[in-house]
This record gives structure tokens, sequence and C-alpha cells, in this order.
């Protein structure tokens, strides 16, 4: 089984100049709105938020609605169940939308040991004491961004793997460094020196972070079930799991009223014998079906939701899908 998981350059997405030009104007105006937003108080924040929301909402509902439609087909789910859940996903990103500008330009360590609610340490504690390091996955999901802001306040060593150019001409990485500088987490960008990131800090015991279901297409790029609908993903992580046999922790991040709480489980990682390892696509897969059960409890807190193309199971026979209906590995 090849577990190369060096760092893959990202592929360049088209656009000259004027598309770069744009992109930059408007990630600008995104993260002055950020920034303003942040210096609000949390009430005024959510009352701005809301008046912004039907203006942002306009560019995301065609790709929410569609992927909605493949994840929650008819007849099996109705007309009025989407809209439910379309109007659950408005009323998320109204709450998000101050907390990430608080994440982006005001975060401090006590203000997150304040927000957050951590639940699961036990499972932390116990994967650390094999010594090997921890890598904790997640979705796009709740309020992700404090799930390794929570560890690194609580004195732990993160490194956030993140992509540093989403879109091009959009300095996304600047925010994230900012962010990570003010928590003390170590970032590592895919593409350029995360592969690096991920030995030192596996070498040293500490916790590798990296989100696994919004990814820039790529030459390890396979579909994978996702309940009634297929997600292109990278099984870059699990390979990453696979050639180090570190412990895999799922976190669970929820957004609510009052808060956001994140629960850390055990996932499926390396077996204890090597010749019985699944394969990467394999055990990607059980952790899409794990994110399938949070996703299925409250879909209207998948960011993602709106920023992913998701397909029908006809792209798992692709030429470029895996076999990836394999069941959790022993």
């Amino acid at each position: 089984m090849t577990t190369d998981a060096k760092d893959v350059p990202i592929p360049r997405r088209p656009g000259g100049l004027t598309v770069r030009t744009i992109a930059a104007i408007l990630f600008f105006c995104y993260a002055s709105g950020l920034r303003l937003l942040s210096r609000l108080d949390d009430r005024t924040a959510l009352r701005v938020s809301r008046i912004v929301n039907p203006w942002t909402k306009a560019p995301i509902l065609g790709r929410f609605r569609r992927n909605l439609a493949i994840l929650f087909p008819s007849p099996k789910w109705s007309p009025a169940q989407r809209a439910e859940l379309e109007a659950s996903y408005l009323k998320y990103m109204l709450r998000l939308r101050p907390e990430v500008a608080r994440f982006f330009f005001r975060i401090t360590p006590e203000a997150v040991r304040q927000k957050v609610k951590l639940s699961g340490r036990e499972h932390l504690v116990a994967a650390l004491e094999k010594d090997r390091g921890v890598l904790v996955i997640e979705g796009h999901f709740g309020n992700w961004n404090y799930t390794p802001a929570i560890l690194a306040s609580l004195g732990y060593s993160v490194t956030a793997v993140v992509h540093p150019n989403p879109i091009p001409g959009a300095n996304f990485r600047s925010l994230h460094e900012r962010a990570a500088r003010n928590l003390g987490i170590r970032l590592g960008f895919v593409g350029q020196n995360a592969y690096a990131s991920v030995k030192d800090t596996f070498a040293g015991n500490g916790i590798l972070y990296l989100d696994f279901d919004v990814v820039p297409p790529g030459k390890r790029s396979r579909w994978f079930r996702l309940g009634d609908g297929a997600i292109l993903l990278d099984t870059g992580p699990a390979i990453l799991a696979l050639r180090h046999r570190v412990p895999v922790l799922f976190a669970n991040n929820v957004l609510g009223e009052d808060g956001t709480t994140v629960t850390l489980t055990p996932a499926v990682g390396a077996a204890s014998n090597a010749a019985e390892d699944p394969s990467p696509a394999a055990l990607l897969q059980t952790w899409v079906d794990t994110f399938q059960a949070v996703l299925l409890k409250d879909p209207g807190q998948w960011w993602a939701m709106s920023f992913v193309d998701l397909g029908s199971h006809s792209k798992l026979d692709s030429p470029t899908s895996s076999a990836t209906s394999a069941s959790s590995p022993s």
C-alpha cells in the first residue's frame, strides 16, 4: 500500500489579472466588514448580521439548494422539510458571521476558554499518552475554527493544516496567520510546508488538526459516499494517519445560542497490525460515515453546504472514484 503523503502542489485555478483583482477587492471588503463586526458587542453584532443576511445569501443559495436536493432527495424529504433545513442554515450563518469576525480579529485564549465547552477530553489525554501525536479531524461544521482554538487555549501544542489560497487574489492566509499568532497555533499550509509540519508535530507528541470536507481537486481526489450523495475528497489525511500510525479523534463542533461545544470521540485509524490496515480510501470512508451521522443530526450547521459541489451515487462508479463502500475495518 502506497502511503506517500508528501506535499502535493495545489493545481492552479484559471484566472487572469482581472479575476485576481476582483477577488482582491472583494476580499478587502469582506475583511473590512469582519473587522468592523468584531468591534461590536454580541447583541449589536447579531443585529448587523441579521441585516446583511438577505444580501449575503443570494450568491450561495443556488449551490446550497442543489446540494440539499442531493442529500435530502424527494420523496424521502418533502419540500416543506427542505425549506425548514434552509431556514435553519440561514439562521446558523447569521450566528456564525460574528463568531468568524471575532476569531480572525479579536480572539484571545481567555475568550476561547469562556466561549467554548470541551467534552471528551479524556480521549485526548489517553491518545497523547501513547506519545505518537494525535490527529484531530472534523468537517467545516458548527463553529469549527474554535476546535483547534480551545485545544491551544488549554495549553496543548496544536498545528492546524489550512489552504493558503483557496481563492487566488484573496489573502485568506493573512487572516489565519493573525488568529494563529493570537492563539499560539502553528500553521501548515497545503501544498507548501504541511508535510514537514506534520512530521514535526507527531515527533513532538503534538496535535495535528485538519478539516477534510473541503479540499482543492488533486491527484488523490476520490468520490466518497455521503448519505444519498457523493463528495469529492482527498485521501491525504487518511494516508497520514496510516503512515504515522497515530491515534485519530473526531471533533463534533456545534454552535449554540449560548456558545460552542466541542466533543472529541475516538475515530478509526491504523490497525494494531500494519498488515491489517485498511486502504486510505476505506479509512476515509469511515470518517465520512462518522461525519454523516453528525450531519443528519443538524444539517443546518454544515457551513460547506454552500461551498462544495456534491454529486450523485453515479460518481462512485466513475474512473476517478475508489472502492469507498467498505465497512469500518475492525
